[in-house]
């Protein structure tokens, strides 16, 4: 089974609970950051909302100029 590793660019708590989820024999997925930690990791940056049906699917911080 080939297990993947979680990305460089995360928080350590975030790679260990990635690095558990992938354990072989599980299914791997990957943890989902809250409104707050989004905006704690990105200070700077705008955060937008996806919305379908008046419910927020996505979450994006993009990068002001």
């Amino acid at each position: 089974m080939n297990v993947q590793k979680p990305p460089a660019t995360l928080p350590p708590w975030v790679k260990a609970e990635v690095a558990d989820a992938c354990a072989p024999g599980r299914s791997c997925t990957h943890p989902l950051l809250r409104i707050t930690e989004v905006r704690h990791y990105f200070p700077t940056s705008e955060i937008r909302f996806e919305r379908l049906g008046g419910l927020v699917k996505s979450v994006i911080a993009v990068k002001r100029k």
